[in-house]
């Protein structure tokens, strides 16, 4: 499945030092995803630095990542 960016993902990627390999991993296999506000989902998997949480939208046959934040 392809995996699609939005500005502010990729911003906060760099802000928050969460690399794509680790959101492409969180969302491959997340320990659990629950819902999100406005039809979105956020995908949590746990790492040695803590839980990343990756929100996004489904959208055709694409995973759109709107945001990423450690939780």
């Amino acid at each position: 499945m392809e995996i699609a960016y939005t500005e502010h993902a990729k911003q906060r990627m760099l802000q928050r030092k969460i690399s794509r390999k680790m959101v492409e991993e969180t969302l491959a296999n997340p320990t659990a995803i629950v819902a999100g506000k406005e039809n979105r989902k956020i995908a949590l998997k746990e790492y040695d630095s803590g839980v990343v949480e990756i929100v996004f939208t489904e959208e055709n046959s694409a995973i759109v990542v709107i945001s990423v934040r450690w939780g």
